[in-house]
């Protein structure tokens, strides 16, 4: 679908606002996760995994499911500093700020880990990530445009008073909520091209390039 330019707005017709997910949508963490795995001894691959590929292998462990969320306290708190931003996603922004469309960032984020490894709160860690990252992409990012929310229905909640026309995650259980709008667009990121969303709207893209060619043409 194409969209309409509007320049006297300098936006684009029908796009009221965007709005991302953060973790594993913005930031990447697979490499973090894969490295940390392989240096505790858990997974040993020559191939680069994905963070679904590591999650699976970790949980079929004994003890699995307590190992999975040591792991995800480290990389939410401690390591997320050495986290990259998926790729593409500051070029998409870019272009969302270059046509004056407002953007949110929701995401499904407690303030403390459930095993906390650190005693790092979690919002903090992810807030500094972002101003940092933005930072260095030369973008501001007002705090008013970030929210956190304590459950997933808080989350698709806010994303409902947003008025958001998309809305951008890599969890297809956030997506296909049944509390989920229907007026808001859902792309999955990362989403298989095998996978059926029967009487779903899912919009299944593999990256950022792909999700700017369907949003901006």
């Amino acid at each position: 679908m194409k969209r309409k330019y509007n320049i006297l707005a300098g936006g684009i017709e029908g796009i009221s606002s965007i709005g991302l997910d953060f973790d594993n949508t913005i930031v990447c963490y697979e490499d973090i996760f894969q490295n940390l795995a392989e240096q505790n001894n858990w997974i040993q691959s020559e191939k680069k995994l994905t963070k679904s590929d590591i999650k699976d292998k970790i949980l079929s462990l004994k003890n699995g499911l307590f190992k999975w969320k040591t792991m995800q306290s480290l990389v939410y708190s401690d390591l997320i500093s050495s986290a990259t931003p998926m790729q593409g996603v500051f070029d998409f922004i870019k272009k969302i700020n270059n046509h004056n469309i407002d953007f949110y960032i929701v995401s499904h984020k407690t303030e403390y880990a459930e095993i906390t490894t650190s005693g790092n709160n979690l919002r903090d860690m992810a807030l500094e990530w972002l101003m940092k990252n933005f930072a260095h992409h030369k973008l501001t990012l007002p705090l008013d445009s970030i929210y956190f929310a304590h459950t997933r229905e808080d989350k698709i909640n806010t994303i409902r008073s947003l008025n958001c026309t998309y809305f951008i995650d890599d969890l297809e259980e956030v997506l296909s909520h049944s509390l989920f709008p229907d007026d808001v667009q859902k792309i999955l990121i990362n989403g298989s091209n095998n996978h059926n969303f029967p009487n779903s709207e899912i919009i299944m893209k593999k990256n950022w390039n792909e999700i700017e060619e369907y949003v901006f043409g």
